[in-house]
């Protein structure tokens, strides 16, 4: 088993695999061990499990702290600019750009996110996103957890350098962003395995993990507690046997009986918090699914209020599924039949009714429109 505040880090290559074991110590990282394997991407799926399983008995990963890394071009990462006030909704403000940043269904990815802490005057919070198809990250996820490793965090190898490069250099941000969203911006070699298991130890602005929180790896004590006070009692008890009279056995024997009794309500208390939990995850998802709902709603009507001429006039707008329909007034109509055919968040445009031109030789339209996906 690994020591406390011990995390250990696996890079994915194009053709290796790389894994290192880092501790920190009084505040300063040292590297533990390391090693590589050559080759591992050409091995069929039983010899990569096969690798896994001896490098988890060689570092005790089944109950460690794991991270892994896999290529930048299996994924992207983005930063954006949010308002100051967002604050600690901060979550929820950057789920709903993730339709607008990934060119993948939302759906159909994992993110994470990692934010600067803004200074005393600042009024935006720049916010660093990283976005991995789960069709290249589940394949990983499914070999190592079938080879007994359930991995507490995962990130795009970029990402991972700059969060180290961060922690090494604090005013080094430039180099680190640098190094996230420039093209050719990885590190050659193995820098990754160590640059991972980082990730589970310190925190900087680059710091992205996007397994989400609920499928985790972590160690839960709690859980634990019965049971190291059961096998306290029960080891207790077996001295009682051996150095006590048969009178003072029986009289131990209760007295271990009662402190079982005493920990029945702490064990059901945690059960309840367990369902509590699963409770609050189930209402939170589908919070975060009304609220993507909304998300290309918004889209739409803030591309309307960038494309249309200063003289038009909407005096209807309605949304079915994703499709839309709006009416009003404007100086050409076919403008603004063009302008919305032109952009990228909308297709097939079309009049959904025949233009008239009123009293004040305005245009009045109807147009419908099919919302796309947004670059």
């Amino acid at each position: 088993m690994l020591p406390l505040q011990t995390a250990a880090g696996i890079d994915v290559t194009d053709s290796s695999l790389g894994i290192a074991v880092v501790q920190s110590r009084f505040g300063k990282l040292h590297v533990v061990s390391s090693e590589e394997i050559s080759g591992f991407k050409q091995l069929s799926e039983d010899a990569q499990k096969a690798a896994i399983e001896d490098l988890a008995r060689k570092y005790g990963l089944a109950r460690a702290r794991v991270f892994l890394t896999i290529p930048r071009s299996f994924g992207l990462s983005r930063q954006i600019e949010l308002p100051v006030e967002v604050g600690g909704q901060l979550s929820s403000a950057v789920a709903l750009q993730i339709e607008s940043l990934s060119p993948w269904p939302s759906e159909e990815v994992y993110w994470g996110y990692a934010a600067e802490k803004p200074g005393r005057n600042a009024k935006t919070i720049s916010v660093l996103v990283g976005i991995i198809p789960r069709s290249m990250l589940d394949p990983f996820l499914a070999l190592f957890r079938s080879a007994g490793v359930s991995l507490s965090g995962a990130s795009l190898a970029g990402i991972a350098q700059a969060h180290a490069l961060m922690l090494a250099k604090p005013n080094a941000g430039d180099e680190a962003r640098a190094l996230v969203l420039e093209p050719g911006g990885d590190a050659g070699g193995h820098p990754s395995a160590m640059s991972a298991a980082v990730l589970g130890l310190k925190d900087s602005a680059f710091r992205v993990n996007v397994i989400p929180e609920r499928d985790r790896y972590r160690h839960n004590h709690l859980r634990l507690v019965p049971t190291y006070a059961l096998i306290t009692l029960l080891a207790l008890m077996g001295g009682a046997l051996v150095l006590r009279e048969p009178y003072q056995w029986s009289v131990y024997g209760a007295s271990l009986d009662s402190e079982i009794e005493t920990l029945k309500p702490a064990v059901m208390e945690v059960s309840e918090k367990e369902e509590a939990l699963r409770k609050a995850t189930t209402d939170y998802e589908a919070l975060r699914a009304r609220v993507e709902t909304f998300d290309s709603n918004l889209e739409a009507l803030r591309e309307l209020s960038r494309l249309l001429p200063l003289d038009c006039w909407i005096s209807s707008y309605s949304t079915q599924g994703r499709n839309i329909t709006l009416g009003g007034f404007a100086q050409s109509a076919s403008a603004v039949q063009k302008a919305l055919a032109e952009s990228p968040l909308f297709e097939d445009v079309q009049f959904s009714s025949p233009v008239v031109r009123d009293a004040s030789g305005k245009d009045r339209f109807s147009i419908k429109a099919a919302l796309g996906r947004t670059p």
